[in-house]
């Protein structure tokens, strides 16, 4: 079977030891491929369908070559040569990334590469900004491990790309707006609870819009937003007014033959957009507001702690524990709308 990522168009300009090592990559001998890498003469080459060698040993998944190839000077933010609208932004390191939780190992690798060796001014503004959003990479296509791998140089959960969006705030919205799947939801929110029981600030970083970079929309309309205030007020709510719209279109045209293929289409993708706001409604957003909600309680029980804070003017400092808890519930179950959307935005 030829080779996925050459064409006879390219082989005349590639050296036979740049086409034998992507040759030994596809058939996955890693002898024979180990054994090439220093023998190619670019290791940055391109060939005519954009891919170098390091991107090869990415979709392989080949943890060893990717790791000689890294040594030899491939460069993991090298750029496609022939750019589309897909590709556009895969240089090696965001393809392993979008390539999910199976490539794990692979964008632990590149993350720690690239930490060691990666000088502030080696790289110019476009990689530096794609320096910068691997946080969001990781958390949305990728697992806990990938995420903390990102941000272990400065412990920053709440790293800033171009839109000013945290890591937090980029898959809310993504996979809120996007995702089609009401099981992959689950996935990933269970992936986002992972991380935020470990970096609980990333519940109360605020949308700036006014820092959003020059000549880039406002993703938000809600200035001082939380994640959860931006997926609570705008992008679940936009969602529920697109399903809805469907509806009201389908029950129109309920009783006209001429559209039964498209109507039933139309409410498969009803039924998925159902079930993914559904599991945000009634499951996810309710859990995240909960555990807001028990940093609030840890926040007023250290404040009116005898030893920690306790102000002599302070009433609710008289009260124990489990009686403070209780107040707290009733007054956070009476909540109005208006109300949680002033706290949270």
């Amino acid at each position: 079977m030829a080779c996925f990522w050459y064409s006879a168009r390219a082989l005349p300009t590639m050296g036979i030891f740049d086409v034998q090592l992507l040759q030994a990559m596809e058939e996955n001998n890693l002898a024979v491929a180990k054994s090439l890498v220093r023998k190619i003469a670019d290791v940055n080459y391109q060939i005519m369908s954009r891919h170098s060698a390091l991107h090869s040993a990415v979709l392989h998944n080949a943890l060893e070559i990717a790791q000689l190839l890294v040594e030899q000077g491939a460069n993991m933010l090298l750029m496609p040569r022939n750019k589309t609208y897909e590709n556009k932004h895969e240089c090696p390191l965001i393809m392993a990334f979008k390539m999910g939780e199976s490539r794990e190992a692979m964008q632990i690798l590149l993350i720690r590469a690239l930490r060691n060796e990666c000088q502030p001014v080696t790289w110019g503004d476009k990689e530096l900004q794609k320096i910068k959003t691997l946080s969001h990479y990781a958390m949305l296509y990728s697992s806990p491990a990938a995420f903390y791998a990102t941000i272990a140089h400065d412990a920053d959960a709440n790293g800033r790309n171009c839109d000013n969006m945290t890591p937090l705030m980029y898959v809310l919205r993504d996979v809120t707006n996007f995702e089609k799947d009401a099981d992959i939801c689950r996935i990933k929110m269970q992936n986002v609870r992972e991380i935020v029981v470990k970096h609980p600030e990333m519940l109360w970083e605020r949308y700036r819009r006014d820092a959003t970079e020059r000549g880039r929309p406002c993703v938000c309309d809600k200035d001082k937003s939380t994640a959860l205030g931006m997926l609570f007020f705008e992008t679940v709510s936009g969602r529920t007014s697109r399903t809805a719209v469907d509806v009201a279109y389908h029950d129109s045209q309920e009783n006209n033959p001429a559209t039964t293929c498209n109507m039933m289409v139309l409410a498969e993708r009803i039924a998925r957009n159902q079930a993914v706001l559904s599991f945000f409604q009634c499951d996810f957003m309710p859990s995240l507001f909960e555990s807001m909600l028990q940093q609030m309680r840890l926040a007023l029980a250290m404040a009116t702690h005898i030893r920690l804070g306790q102000s002599a003017k302070c009433g609710i400092a008289v009260l124990a524990g489990d009686a403070m808890k209780t107040v707290f519930d009733v007054l956070v179950s009476s909540l109005t709308l208006d109300e949680k959307e002033f706290m949270l935005c």
